[in-house]
């Protein structure tokens, strides 16, 4: 939940106008007259006061499954390896189960801990509003606002596990974001680099 509530106008017999009331649920205080008492209410969620505050979306980006390369394989591989000593097929058979449990539970945990950065790669998205975007991924949400952007960049990263577009954005107080794997990243970096020249002229008209 955010934590500054927004203050909406109530009509004079105490209502909510259908506009806000239909946008999900948030904490609010209310102000002007109206015969009721509470100061509270629920009527944004978050993710719905962040993108109504950034205005119109213009573009989505998602990630993809190859993001994540030959990870995937890799941790297939050891699943199946884990599964199958764990079933006694094959040459596992010969064991007993005390006997190869331990490496193949050892195989399912190095399977799962290579699944975690495809995982986060394709399970992303950026949307890109007209006053700043949202990167929504697994274990949380980054909003950046246009006037924070003060440059990007864009590049492909070529490693054994593929080739990745990787777009880098500065932001204002030297904070730092990455983000690997999304479609259209041209696209992406178009808007970002707007915003960084408007961020910088605005910098220099303020010195001046």
């Amino acid at each position: 939940m955010l934590s500054a509530p927004i203050s909406v106008p109530r009509g004079l017999d105490g209502s909510i106008p259908n506009a806000f009331a239909l946008l999900g649920s948030k904490e609010v205080h209310f102000v002007g007259p109206g015969p009721s008492a509470r100061s509270l209410c629920s009527v944004f969620s978050c993710g719905s006061v962040a993108r109504v505050e950034m205005g119109k979306r213009l573009s989505q980006h998602r990630g993809g499954v190859a993001a994540g390369g030959w990870l995937w394989y890799v941790a297939l591989l050891c699943v199946l390896a884990s599964a199958s000593g764990l079933a006694g097929v094959g040459t596992a058979a010969k064991q007993s189960f005390a006997e190869r449990a331990p490496a193949s539970l050892g195989a399912l945990v190095l399977g799962l801990s290579f699944l975690v950065v495809p995982l986060l790669r394709w399970r992303q998205r950026v949307e890109i509003f007209e006053r700043g975007l949202v990167w929504s991924r697994l274990y949380g949400t980054v909003r950046i606002t246009a006037d924070q952007v003060r440059g990007v960049s864009w590049h492909k990263l070529q490693t054994r596990r593929g080739s990745h577009d990787v777009v880098k954005i500065e932001l204002t107080g030297g904070r730092r974001h990455s983000i690997v794997g999304l479609s259209e990243p041209e696209k992406l970096v178009n808007f970002l680099r707007s915003w960084a020249r408007l961020g910088v002229a605005g910098s220099e008209a303020s010195r001046d």
